[in-house]
């Protein structure tokens, strides 16, 4: 028995040019008539409905309604080119007025008004003057948490950690020891 007909060969027997070998197949098969049938079927329903094509004359008038309809629409204009630059502009002046803010604050340094709150917190501590004068940071350090509370001063990260402490309290003379002693007694409020 002869294999059944493939798809290809199916459609030469629905177009009747099948060879004459596969012909004599297809009139012992009942399921090979029954899938010519079935395509014939078919390409009857889509003849039957097929939409038929539009006179030649039918593009040209489509198009020329097609224009005539947009021809009183407004076409869009193009955007300013100075529309889509404020967003960089922004972010450059935001940029330059960081650089300018930064610029400003490295360039202040304390003024005379706060040296004798610096020279005061130095006598106070028990060191040098002298020596205390050449390092700046003492005086900025005076300077920002002179008159500032200790929650303040916690409140802005500017406690310093317990190593820091302890290092600094090690690096102390034994009359510095005494005088810190003795403020923060009367800081507590047991004076002697």
């Amino acid at each position: 028995m002869n294999p059944h007909l493939s798809p290809e060969l199916l459609v030469d027997a629905v177009e009747g040019a099948l060879a004459a070998d596969r012909a004599a197949h297809l009139e012992h098969c009942e399921s090979c008539r029954a899938r010519v049938a079935e395509m014939r079927a078919v390409l009857a329903d889509v003849a039957l409905n097929a939409v038929p094509e539009p006179s030649p004359l039918f593009w040209d008038h489509l198009s020329r309604r097609v224009r005539e309809g947009t021809a009183g629409e407004a076409t869009p204009r193009p955007l300013a080119w100075w529309r889509g630059l404020w967003r960089p502009l922004v972010a450059l002046g935001a940029v330059a007025g960081a650089v300018a803010l930064v610029a400003l604050l490295r360039g202040v340094r304390p003024t005379d008004d706060h040296a004798p709150a610096a020279t005061s917190v130095v006598a106070e501590a028990g060191l040098d003057p002298a020596i205390a004068g050449e390092d700046a940071s003492v005086d900025v350090v005076s300077a920002v948490a002179g008159d500032l509370s200790f929650d303040e001063l916690r409140s802005a990260d500017l406690v310093p950690s317990r190593s820091v402490v302890d290092l600094a309290v090690s690096q102390l003379t034994d009359a510095q020891k005494q005088e810190l002693m003795r403020l923060m007694r009367e800081e507590v409020g047991g004076s002697e």
